[in-house]
């Protein structure tokens, strides 16, 4: 019997924010917005980070109210695993 492999998927928080910033929402306001600080969510677009939930949460709400959609609409892509992360894991 062979195993699938299974693909863990987590927010693409860089296309997030670039739909965000085509529906005419600047950095400034996304910080307004949510109250999370420009240099936080910049390394998540980067990413370099991941949010804690809270924060997290926080944006999906305001995307999700920015733009009039769904949770279940949210970007998405397959978690990228290296070497280090499976190490700890």
């Amino acid at each position: 019997m062979t195993l699938a492999p299974t693909v863990d998927l987590v927010v693409d928080w860089n296309a997030l924010f670039l739909q965000l910033q085509r529906e005419g929402y600047s950095t400034p306001d996304i910080e307004h917005f949510t109250g999370i600080r420009r240099s936080t969510f910049m390394g998540w677009k980067n990413g370099g980070a991941q949010p804690n939930h809270p924060s997290g949460e926080r944006m999906i709400a305001f995307w999700c109210q920015a733009l009039g959609k769904d949770r279940q609409a949210l970007p998405m892509k397959p978690t990228e695993w290296s070497a280090a992360k499976i190490a700890r894991a």
